[in-house]
């Protein structure tokens, strides 16, 4: 696609996503230069919301495994910006929302019960996502949780199984978000066609609706624009407006889901305190009634 076409698609002013940057940093995170520069690549290309995933693969989560996240300031991320070599300084600083992830890789069914919305873990943890190694953890995962907001792949490998249309109409319908990452397949040509050919079968599978791209990078040159995205995904076969909505509009909505969902629970507690007021309110009215009753009995039988 030509570069007019796409910035005719693709907008300055509108916000973009990656809700899948890696890293294993354990130290002062002020002092963790690839992320840094990751994130300052992130806000040059125009990207205005990014996760920082924690993977966990086919482990029972403990109190350790909680979030240890916490945002950039602004400032910090500005000043950076600023002083960063790494980039061409075309725009002005705009602020990079900052959220947390856990992808669950999972492969044997005895990790999924854990994945509910009780669980003070996860609970830490802004976006969920779970990554299905076969069909049967897929078919479980369906039927049996619904406390998460993604569906991930590696699709620089050959996928573990094929998404049924019926199921993934279920999973659309239930606003949970098939994600393609991509970081692993720019370096290495057998990986590249992999990941066109595992891809193309999602997208193919969802025909399109509730795709996003993640990067999945731990580096930013690894990392790539809206604008590669975008071409990328009409290469995949999806249409241009679906292909904007795979780094625009699907990844707030995942945002948006993973907001609702964290808060449902205080939602229901509410209701369920709420009704409670409302039951005892009436019992009182009820008792209250009887009494007035007796009262008014009594009255007539000595008057």
């Amino acid at each position: 696609m030509q570069q007019q076409e796409l910035q005719q698609i693709i907008q300055i002013d509108e916000e973009y996503s990656d809700l899948n940057i890696r890293s294993n940093y354990m130290g002062d995170r002020s002092k963790n230069s690839q992320l840094i520069n990751l994130l300052i690549s992130c806000i040059e290309d125009n990207y205005h919301n990014i996760a920082i995933a924690t993977h966990f693969k086919d482990t029972t989560l403990s109190p350790k495994d909680a979030s240890q996240f916490q945002a950039y300031t602004q400032e910090f991320l500005k000043q950076k910006y600023d002083q960063s070599t790494n980039i061409t300084h075309q725009r002005n600083y705009k602020d990079l929302k900052q959220y947390s992830r856990i992808t669950l890789e999972i492969s044997d069914s005895k990790f999924i019960p854990q994945i509910k919305e009780d669980n003070k873990i996860l609970q830490s943890y802004d976006i969920i996502a779970i990554k299905p190694k076969s069909e049967k953890i897929f078919l479980q995962i369906l039927n049996d949780v619904n406390y998460y907001d993604i569906i991930t792949f590696d699709c620089f490998d050959k996928l573990p199984f094929i998404p049924k249309l019926n199921l993934i109409k279920v999973l659309i319908d239930r606003n949970i978000f098939f994600e393609l990452n991509y970081s692993d397949a720019l370096n290495d040509a057998n990986r590249r066609r992999n990941f066109i050919s595992s891809a193309s079968i999602i997208v193919n599978a969802t025909k399109g609706r509730n795709i996003i791209f993640s990067s999945d990078a731990e580096n930013w040159l690894l990392h790539r624009s809206p604008y590669d995205l975008v071409s990328l995904g009409i290469t995949l076969g999806l249409k241009k407006d679906q292909a904007k909505q795979s780094v625009k509009d699907n990844p707030s909505k995942v945002i948006q889901h993973a907001t609702i969902r964290r808060a449902y629970k205080g939602i229901i507690q509410e209701a369920e305190q709420s009704e409670v007021q409302s039951f005892e309110a009436k019992k009182i009215k009820r008792k209250n009634l009887i009494i007035q009753k007796k009262i008014k009995k009594t009255q007539q039988i000595f008057q």
